[in-house]
């Protein structure tokens, strides 16, 4: 493991969410949905956080651990970023864009059946 990853992993081991994750199925379940809608489309790249996620076979601690491509940030930090913006604007005004946008962030913004 790189220093930088180690390094990673200590700053955001102990940092927790506000936004609960699904299962990597689920993600994969609404992954059509989101193609047809052409939601997401980075987040569902080969360099992006589905993947990320799959890999981190769904592990919230995995990610803590996982740098992005970016080398900036782990996949746990970005995902809390993006879902912090996005979740602001849907709670402004709910889309099913915006909610398949969160799916694939892992996250489903409402308990709702998946």
């Amino acid at each position: 493991m790189a220093r930088s990853q180690r390094e990673a992993g200590r700053k955001f081991r102990t940092m927790t969410t506000d936004f609960e994750f699904v299962s990597p199925n689920q993600v994969k379940k609404y992954i059509p949905n989101a193609e047809q809608e052409g939601v997401s489309t980075v987040a569902r790249s080969a360099y992006g956080f589905v993947r990320a996620f799959e890999e981190a076979n769904g592990d919230p601690e995995a990610l803590k651990r996982m740098l992005c491509p970016s080398g900036t940030q782990t996949w746990f930090e970005k995902r809390e970023n993006f879902l912090k913006r996005t979740y602001v604007q849907y709670a402004k005004k709910m889309s099913y864009r915006r909610w398949l946008s969160m799916i694939m962030w892992a996250k489903a913004p409402r308990p709702r059946k998946l």
